[in-house]
Formats: C-alpha cells, structure tokens, sequence
C-alpha cells in the first residue's frame, strides 16, 4: 500500500513533478520511518503499539472538515502534552497514524494539502518537549503532503511578543 504507485505518485505531487525532489522527499520518508518505527517499518501501520500516544487526542482528523479551498482539517491540541505519558517518538508515531489517515481521504491522496489549527488553550511551558518539535518538523519534511496553513489558536503569553 505504502509502496504502490499511487503513493509514489503523492510524492510526485507534491513536489510539483520534479522527479529527483520527490525521489529526495521518498527517500528521507523511508529514512525517518525507518528512525521512528525501526524493525516494524516495512509493518502495515498498527495503531495498538501508541493507543495511549493516540488517545491523548494530540493530533486529530476533523470530521468531515474542509475549508474554503477544500484542504482537510487537521487539529493538535498542544494542552495534552505530558512526557510522563507519552514520549516525543510515541507521540510522532501517533501523529503519522493520524497524517497516513489524512492522505487515505481520496481529495486529500489527490492534493496533498491540509490546514494545522493548533490550540494551545492550557499548554504550560512546562509542557514544551524541544525533541516532540524537532521530529515533527523533520517528519513535515518527509510526509506526500503539503501544510498549507498552520494557525494557533489561544495562543498562551509567553509565546506573545
């Protein structure tokens, strides 16, 4: 499935069907999937190993949501955080479950693009993890789509300038 032509053909998209960037972006998904999910890589997703990571409802699907240019909606509630629960690589593998989901959707497979809305109502500085932001970034640069809009909402002080 994960392997298939029309998944290669997401990365073709997205990069604007220049072959040697989507090959690029193909080789750093295999990469980090092979970094996060390590010996069940090549594995069909299951979403039994990071049921706690998804429960916590990090990153979630809207249903049925679309906005005005008919990009899907996805939502991160960042106020759920908790390193004791679920750690930086649980939570990634959770968020790749979530953003496979996404692109199973056949307008999302076809444009690859989704909007982020990020609500940071109740997140502490506390809560702030530097590995959880710095693989999901890396993991942006990999995935067959394209984030065309990330916009947080309840935005707490100490990110105001």
């Amino acid at each position: 499935k994960y392997m298939g032509d029309a998944f290669l053909a997401l990365f073709l998209r997205t990069e604007d069907f220049k072959v040697s960037a989507a090959a690029a972006r193909y080789r750093r998904y295999w990469e980090f999937r092979l970094r996060i999910f390590e010996d069940a890589a090549g594995l069909p997703f299951s979403a039994a190993r990071e049921r706690t990571a998804l429960d916590l409802g990090y990153m979630k699907l809207v249903p049925g949501a679309r906005d005005k240019q008919g990009r899907q909606v996805l939502m991160i509630n960042v106020a759920v955080l908790n390193k004791k629960t679920a750690g930086a690589v649980e939570m990634v593998r959770a968020m790749w479950y979530v953003l496979h989901a996404a692109l199973e959707d056949p307008e999302t497979g076809i444009s690859g693009r989704v909007v982020v809305i990020t609500s940071a109502k109740g997140f502490t500085l506390g809560q702030f993890n530097p590995e959880l932001d710095r693989l999901g970034l890396r993991g942006e640069r990999c995935l067959p789509m394209k984030f065309d809009g990330v916009y947080m909402v309840f935005v707490p002080s100490f990110f105001k300038s």
